[in-house]
């Protein structure tokens, strides 16, 4: 499958969206990625979507091929991610959306849903990124005391991550078989490597700064499960078997499903088609 990569005008910038060359004129769905990757890494499961739904994978602010200025300051980047969000939707999707997303933008939308619930005809959630009550509480703490990098694994690894390489190969042959993306499909991996780098002189780079990527998992948000509890718009979460972000006990509204699915956090990057088969049968 080709995807092609269409630049929407925000206020603050041009924000990208990719999607099949030609609409089929189905029911559109956004679908956005998680922290530090991009949409080229879902394009197994927007092919395994794309005879049901027009899908138009968002990269986030920070990531793929988006050109959002980030912000100088070393504040919460989560209020971006809300408000960029929200724009879209409102500017260029009519104002309500069928909305899946994995991690990072399962997380954004919440936080948007139970500020504005009409924007969301239906909502699938892939793995939220969910604190534990004590994580809740200690994460917190932790940034008010620089601790920090001690207690957020994710905080920490997003900022010794490797973020040069002289070309593609290369990047591919790093990435292939490398820890967490040791699991994902060959296809999801050249994914990542395609939208997740750019040239900068004579260099591969990062498209998602290591400091913004460490930046999101160290303010990611607390208040999460109270959001789910006060869900108003129809509600999937889909919570891997293995290595979870979410835990296994949640309390949630009664419009929300929560179903668990085989791999880990990337299982919609392992098996697109099973996962795409449980968004399509969601989805009235």
């Amino acid at each position: 499958m080709i995807l092609i990569c269409t630049h929407v005008e925000l206020p603050t910038g041009t924000m990208a969206l990719w999607h099949p060359p030609i609409p089929k004129g189905l029911p559109k769905l956004l679908l956005g990625h998680g922290n530090g990757l991009n949409s080229l890494c879902q394009i197994g499961l927007i092919r395994a979507l794309s005879d049901r739904f027009d899908v138009y994978g968002v990269d986030f602010r920070g990531h793929g091929a988006t050109r959002l200025p980030l912000p100088d300051t070393p504040e919460d980047p989560w209020g971006w991610y809300v408000s960029d969000l929200e724009q879209l939707i409102e500017r260029h999707f009519g104002g309500h959306v069928l909305y899946a997303g994995h991690s990072l933008a399962a997380v954004t939308a919440f936080r948007l849903a139970r500020m504005r619930p009409e924007l969301f005809t239906h909502l699938i959630a892939l793995d939220p990124a969910i604190l534990s009550p004590w994580k809740a509480r200690l994460y917190p703490l932790a940034r008010k005391l620089g601790l920090a990098a001690r207690v957020n694994r994710l905080y920490k690894g997003a900022l010794s991550r490797r973020h040069i390489w002289a070309h593609r190969a290369e990047a591919l042959a790093y990435f292939t078989g490398r820890k967490a993306f040791a699991t994902w499909r060959q296809e999801a991996v050249k994914g990542y490597v395609d939208g997740g780098l750019k040239q900068v002189g004579h260099t591969l780079r990062l498209a998602c700064p290591r400091e913004w990527e460490a930046r999101t998992f160290k303010y990611v948000p607390t208040e999460i499960e109270h959001s789910l509890r006060h869900m108003q718009a129809p509600c999937l979460l889909i919570r891997a078997l293995e290595g979870s972000l979410s835990p296994k006990t949640l309390h949630l509204h009664a419009k929300t499903q929560l179903v668990t699915v085989p791999g880990t956090h990337f299982a919609h990057l392992e098996h697109p088609e099973h996962l795409a088969t449980i968004i399509k049968q969601a989805i009235p």
